[in-house]
C-alpha cells in the first residue's frame, strides 16, 4: 500500500500543522501555542515551530523534502546561473519568493521558499515558458540571490563582470582538450565551472557527483561531512560526466569500467589539481573528484597543531641523517599533509630529495617528485630500487603497500638513507608489528624506525557560536575523566559564519612514539601493539585519545567528534590493529 505523501494530505483539505502532528514531528500542544502566537504576531508555521524552539531548521527541511520528494539545498550566489537568473523578471522573482538556479534543454531548476504553492509554480512556469524542477531553499538566501543578481533593475551587466572574475581557467596540457568543447559557451560547461569554483572556495576536499533514478545530487566533503550544494535534472547527467571526462582526457564512450583522471585550473591566482574517479552504478556513472590545492603543500610543521613534546620528538628524528619515519593513520586522516610538512622542513638546496607517489598529490620546488603507473608495471617498489642509484639524501614512499616495498624501503634506511612513509594502522604502536608481518625481520625494524606517528583529523568547534553545558556522568566515563561540579564542555550550535554547522577548520590529533632503547628491545622479545603502547605510554607518549581529552576539556572540539574520530587506548577499553 503507498503511504499518501504530504502533498496528497493538503490537497485532501488537511491542515499542514495536523499533518506534522500526526507524524511525529511535534505535539498538539505545541501547534495550538503556534497557531496563538500566529494569530497575535503573524508570520509562516515553519518560521513560527522554529523560532519558538519546537522544530528545528533541518528538521523541518528534511520532514518537507521527505514529504513533498522536493529536495532542500543551501542556495549560495556562486551555483545560480547569471543566464538561468533572468529567464524571469525580477518582479516575479520578489513576489514568488523565487530564483531559477541553472537551466538544461526546457528543465529550469528553480530555488522556492514555499514548495506547497503550486499555484504560484504554475505561474512561475508560465513566466519563464519552461518546465520546473523545484529545489527548496531558504528565504533569506533566494531574497539575498534576487537582490544580487537584479541589482540596479533588471540587466545583470555588473554582475556578469564580477563573475569572470571568478572564472577557472583550465591550464597546460588540458589545453587541446579544451579546444574540443568551446570553455565560454553551453550551460553544461558554465554548470561545472560553477560547481568547481564552489568546491574551491569552500575548501571543499572532495566533489561527489551522484546520478539517481530521478535526478543528479552534487555534493561537496568539507572539513569531514558532506554537504548538498545542487539537485539537477537526470536528463543533464551524461553531458555533465562527459564534460568532466574531456577535461580528464578519459575514454567518453567507456561508460561500464572505472577510469581514472585529472585536470589542473587556475582560480583567483593560484593552482589547484583535480583528481578523477569514475565508477559505474545502477543508475549510470557516478564520479568523485578529489580537489587539491597547491598552496596546502607548502604548510609548515608549526601548524600541523602538534604538542610541545611531540613536535620535538619530531625535529629530533628530522636531524638524523637516516633511518624510517612512518605516518600512521586511515584514509582521509591528513597524513600526506604531515609528510609534506616534514619535507618543507628540511628541503634545500644542500639536499637530494626524491618522491614516490601514487599519484603526486602536490608539486614541490627543488624536489624530484615520481609518480608510481601500475599499467607499465612501476610500481613502488621498482622505483625505490632505481631511486636509490641516484644517491639520494631523502626518499619519501607514499605508502608501504606490500611486502616487497616495506623490505626495500627498510633496506635503503638501513644503507644510509633517511626515508618517510605512512601504513594504514590504527596507532603508533601498531606499526611496529604490521612491519614484521609483511617479512620485515624484527632486528631490522628495531634498527631503522627512528619515530612513528599516528593521527586523526577532526572538526573543531566554531568560536563563534559554541556553547557550553555540563556532561553527564556517561560522557565523563568515556573520556575518563573525574566528575567535578564546575566542569563545562563545549558543544556545536550552528552561526551563519559556519555555515549553521556548528564547526569551523579541522585540526590533526596525534601521537609520536620515538623508538627508545627499551622499545628496541621490546621489538625483539616480540612484544605485542598493546605491550609496545604500555611501555611508550611509561616514558611519555601521550596517545590519540589522551591529546584529544585535552582538547575536549579545553573547548577546542566536541566529544561526540572526539568518540566518533579517534581510537580510545588499549588500555582504555577498545580494540586496536590494522584498517
Amino acid at each position: 500500500m503507498e503511504v499518501p505523501g504530504l502533498m496528497d494530505d493538503l490537497k485532501e483539505g488537511r491542515g499542514y500543522g495536523h499533518i506534522l502532528v500526526e507524524r511525529g514531528l511535534i505535539t498538539q500542544d505545541q501547534l495550538e501555542e503556534s497557531f496563538k502566537f500566529q494569530l497575535a504576531r503573524g508570520g509562516k508555521l515553519k518560521d513560527i515551530l522554529i523560532r519558538l524552539g519546537y522544530a528545528s531548521n533541518e528538521e523541518m527541511h528534511a520532514f518537507i523534502s521527505a514529504h513533498l520528494d522536493i529536495p532542500y539545498v543551501k542556495l549560495t550566489l556562486d551555483i545560480v546561473d547569471p543566464e538561468a537568473a533572468r529567464l524571469i523578471p525580477a518582479k516575479v522573482a520578489r513576489e514568488y519568493v523565487a530564483i531559477p538556479v541553472t537551466v538544461i534543454s526546457d528543465i529550469l531548476t528553480i530555488a522556492v521558499s514555499n514548495p506547497f504553492d503550486t499555484v504560484s509554480l504554475d505561474m512561475l512556469a508560465f513566466a519563464s515558458g519552461y518546465s520546473l524542477e523545484p529545489i527548496m531553499s531558504d528565504e533569506e538566501d533566494i531574497l539575498a540571490a534576487i537582490d544580487f543578481f537584479f541589482k540596479g533593475g533588471e540587466g545583470l551587466s555588473d554582475v556578469k563582470a564580477g563573475l569572470q572574475e571568478e572564472a577557472v581557467e583550465f591550464i597546460d596540457r588540458y589545453q587541446e582538450a579544451e579546444e574540443k568543447v568551446k570553455v565560454d559557451e553551453g550551460p553544461v560547461v558554465r554548470l561545472i565551472n560553477l560547481i568547481l569554483s564552489r568546491a574551491i572556495k569552500d575548501g571543499a576536499s572532495d566533489i561527489h557527483i551522484e546520478p539517481e533514478e530521478s535526478l543528479v545530487r552534487v555534493r561537496l566533503s568539507v572539513e569531514g561531512g558532506l554537504t548538498e550544494i545542487n539537485v539537477l535534472p537526470r536528463k543533464v547527467h551524461q553531458s555533465m560526466i562527459s564534460r568532466i571526462k574531456i577535461l580528464s582526457e578519459l575514454d567518453i564512450s567507456e561508460r561500464r569500467m572505472p577510469q581514472d583522471g585529472g585536470f589542473f585550473v587556475k582560480f583567483r591566482g593560484k593552482e589547484v589539481d583535480f583528481r578523477v574517479a569514475t565508477a559505474p552504478t545502477v543508475y549510470g556513472e557516478s564520479v568523485t573528484l578529489r580537489v587539491l590545492d597547491q598552496s596546502r603543500a607548502m604548510v609548515r610543521l608549526s601548524e600541523l597543531g602538534l604538542s610541545g613534546p611531540e613536535e620535538a620528538r619530531l625535529y629530533s628524528a628530522l636531524k638524523d641523517p637516516s633511518g624510517f619515519i612512518l605516518v600512521t593513520g586511515p584514509t582521509g586522516s591528513g597524513k600526506t599533509t604531515t609528510l609534506y610538512a616534514m619535507l618543507n622542513e628540511i628541503n634545500d638546496s644542500s639536499l637530494k630529495i626524491i618522491t614516490i607517489e601514487d599519484p603526486v598529490e602536490y608539486r614541490v620546488s627543488n624536489i624530484s617528485q615520481i609518480p608510481v603507473s601500475h599499467r607499465i608495471g612501476l610500481d613502488f617498489a621498482t622505483i625505490l630500487r632505481s631511486v636509490l642509484r641516484q644517491n639520494p639524501n631523502v626518499i619519501l614512499v607514499g605508502e608501504i603497500r606490500d611486502s616487497e616495498t616495506a623490505q626495500v624501503a627498510v633496506q635503503a634506511a638501513l644503507t644510509g638513507h633517511m626515508l618517510f612513509s605512512t601504513l594504514h594502522t590504527v596507532g603508533a604502536p601498531d606499526a611496529i608489528p604490521r612491519l614484521i608481518e609483511m617479512g620485515v625481520p624484527p632486528y631490522l625494524v628495531r634498527e631503522v624506525v627512528k619515530l612513528v606517528i599516528a593521527q586523526r583529523l577532526v572538526r573543531m568547534l566554531c568560536v563563534e557560536c559554541k556553547e557550553e553545558y555540563t556532561p553527564d556522568a556517561d560522557t565523563l566515563a568515556v573520556l575518563g575523566v573525574v566528575e567535578r561540579d564546575d566542569l563545562r564542555l563545549s558543544a556545536p550550535r550552528g552561526c551563519s559564519a559556519c555555515k549553521f554547522t556548528g564547526y569551523s577548520g579541522r585540526a590533526g590529533i596525534y601521537e609520536a612514539m620515538p623508538m627508545t632503547r627499551e622499545l628496541r628491545s621490546a621489538v625483539n622479545d616480540g612484544l605485542a601493539s598493546y605491550e609496545l603502547a604500555a611501555i611508550a605510554a611509561g616514558q611519555g607518549m601521550l596517545s590519540m585519545w589522551q591529546n584529544g581529552v585535552s582538547r575536549v576539556l579545553n573547548g577546542e572540539i566536541s566529544a561526540e567528534e572526539l568518540i566518533r574520530k579517534v581510537p580510545r587506548d588499549e588500555w582504555g577499553g577498545s580494540g586496536r590493529g590494522t584498517v
